[in-house]
């Protein structure tokens, strides 16, 4: 698909927009295919997922850690899990 998008394409930048995307899609696939995997194989993994423990696994853990940097040590384990406590909508009850 990108060889098509470059071959139909005269402008430089719109090349190399092409490419970046491409790459990221690309990116975004595999780190689908691993969460699917895990999903797949993992008891606990899953479990975090139907909301059957609020346990966050070591897999996003070490994203976290990852995307934080040095602030990750910030964070103590009870504030690594997502909230994930039904969100008010600000409607007053009907």
């Amino acid at each position: 698909m990108l060889r098509r998008r470059l071959q139909t394409t005269s402008s430089r930048l719109v090349g190399y927009v092409h490419r970046a995307r491409t790459a990221s899609f690309r990116s975004e696939t595999a780190s689908f295919q691993c969460i699917l995997g895990k999903l797949r194989s993992d008891p606990r993994f899953l479990a975090f997922h139907e909301v059957r423990t609020a346990t966050l696994p070591q897999f996003y853990r070490r994203i976290d850690e990852r995307m934080l940097g040095r602030y990750a040590e910030l964070l103590s384990p009870a504030d690594q899990p997502p909230d994930l406590s039904p969100a008010d909508d600000g409607r007053s009850p009907s």
